[in-house]
């Protein structure tokens, strides 16, 4: 198990076939955790270097399931706050 607070590690140091388990501290976050009883709202597999795959609630224009970087999602401010 790795501890860190550097993101460029953690992308590092995870493997393809890893779950990841979100915590993103936002306020729909804590209605999904209230109606889920559960200490996280949100899940992803990590398919690869550097690349994760989840599945969201459409919106117009996206897909319910994408693929993105873990390195860019870990370092964009507006997700500060998220623990993994």
């Amino acid at each position: 198990m790795l501890v860190t607070a550097d993101p460029a590690a953690f992308v590092e140091a995870v493997q393809p076939g890893d779950v990841l388990v979100f915590d993103m501290l936002a306020n729909v976050s804590g209605l999904i955790q209230w109606a889920d009883r559960a200490s996280a709202d949100h899940a992803v597999l990590v398919t690869g270097p550097d690349t994760f795959t989840e599945a969201n609630i459409p919106s117009v224009g996206q897909n319910v399931i994408r693929d993105d970087s873990l390195s860019k999602t870990l370092g964009d401010p507006a997700l500060h706050g998220m623990t993994v």
